[in-house]
């Protein structure tokens, strides 16, 4: 398993895939076969660039949901025999990501299908997620996670607030993660700029916009340079949409294309 993950990381992507499958016939417990199931779903639902081939989203949704269904016995047994409250607690966290990881393959699975048909996988996605909330993980950064991934299901049903709400309380999770600053961003754009499905709206601060970019920019000697110019290039089109509604947004652009220029 370690070495799966070791070829994951290193991007033999095949040879990651048989590793997993050997560990699966070596019939350990059920979280590792979890784990196993889980690693493999998610490297079979990678992108074209990353891979060189196209994904397999069939064989993703199935082996994660064989992830889950070990995720969950392993779980069962655990609180029957009571296991201690760590090992529990650490279960959970592993169900809860099996469950974000099949929610955001049929997030990205929607995005290339036609509306009527992305709109049953993004409901799937909302309905998994929204399943979660009754678990509580060992750590709180895997709660960020599943904000996230609800956020993401949300943008694309076009519930941009509802959206912002919950990346904002991601944020405070996580503050470190500047992926989530940047989802933010452009989140909060949408909500105030395009058509919202959400019940509540959002209504344009330039002071609270202004909070997210600076909080952005003080990642800039944290970050990678390429997870940094990655969120960069996220909130220009963020700004670049407010620029349509709010001019004065504009100069943003700008500045940010300037920074850009300063990274590279």
């Amino acid at each position: 398993y370690a070495r799966a993950w070791s070829c994951s990381d290193g991007k033999e992507y095949y040879r990651s895939i048989q590793l997993c499958k050997r560990v699966i016939e070596l019939k350990p417990g059920q979280a590792n076969r979890a784990k196993a199931y889980q690693l493999m779903a998610s490297v079979q639902h990678l992108p074209a660039h990353k891979t060189g081939r196209d994904p397999d989203f069939p064989g993703a949704i199935k082996n994660c949901k064989k992830a889950i269904h070990h995720a969950y016995l392993a779980l069962f047994w655990a609180e029957i025999v009571q296991r201690g409250n760590d090992k529990i607690a650490k279960l959970r966290t592993l169900l809860v990501v099996c469950v974000t990881d099949l929610a955001r393959i049929y997030n990205k699975q929607a995005s290339g299908l036609p509306a009527h048909k992305a709109a049953r996988k993004l409901k799937k996605a909302e309905n998994l997620l929204k399943k979660l909330r009754s678990l509580k993980s060992s750590d709180a950064n895997y709660y960020a996670l599943y904000l996230a991934e609800l956020a993401e299901t949300y943008n694309l049903q076009g519930k941009y607030a509802e959206a912002t709400r919950l990346l904002r309380v991601a944020t405070r999770i996580a503050s470190d993660h500047v992926e989530y600053w940047g989802d933010l961003a452009v989140t909060y754009a949408n909500a105030v700029t395009r058509s919202d499905k959400s019940k509540d709206r959002e209504k344009f601060d330039p002071e609270y916009q202004d909070f997210i970019f600076r909080t952005i920019l003080d990642f800039a000697s944290d970050k990678p340079q390429k997870e940094f110019g990655n969120v960069l290039v996220r909130i220009q089109k963020a700004y670049e949409e407010l620029a349509k509604k709010q001019p004065d947004q504009a100069g943003k652009c700008e500045r940010i294309k300037s920074i850009r220029n300063f990274l590279d």
